[in-house]
């Protein structure tokens, strides 16, 4: 027997985005949670809403999951877009996150970020961004994503991911 579920959703401020879903998150299997915790998957389409068992979402999300995404130049200026689906270690506790690109080098300089509004008792929210040269990155390098929430004064990790632009 199929169950369908759904990603609880966020909106990029800054960057194109989409509401996908509601805070129907807790259908989600447990394994499936605990499997990604910490992580964003980046992939072409939003993530599939139906699926037969928890291996079976690990096993389809895994093949999904982008390590290296193809951009394509728009008015001149290299551009990607993708899906993201984070599974937070935790939940922000605030509804305002950056997602912050740093180079995937020694330096691990930073780059740019993308700010996400959110409902903040989330720990899977999931968009669509799209990022451009003019914001910084750039075709051939790669990079980690890391989700961030701010508390105050303190700064907390809640996702990440590595990604190479082509």
């Amino acid at each position: 027997m199929r169950s369908a579920w759904k990603i609880g959703g966020a909106v990029s401020v800054v960057a194109i985005a989409l509401m996908i879903g509601a805070a129907a998150h807790a259908d989600i299997p447990k394994q499936v949670q605990t499997k990604f915790r910490g992580h964003i998957l980046i992939t072409n389409e939003p993530l599939p809403e139906d699926v037969m068992d928890a291996k079976s979402a690990i096993s389809e999300f895994k093949k999904l999951d982008k390590k290296a995404l193809k951009g394509e130049a728009v008015d001149g200026v290299k551009s990607w877009t993708f899906f993201y689906t984070a599974f937070l270690k935790k939940a922000p506790g605030t509804g305002d996150l950056t997602l912050d690109f740093h180079t995937a080098d020694k330096e691990k300089l930073y780059v740019a970020n993308k700010r996400l509004k959110v409902n903040g008792s989330l720990t899977i929210i999931a968009g669509r961004l799209t990022i451009s040269e003019d914001d910084g990155p750039a075709a051939g390098k790669t990079y980690h994503l890391i989700l961030r929430a701010k508390l105050g004064k303190k700064e907390l990790e809640i996702a990440k991911t590595k990604l190479k632009l082509e």
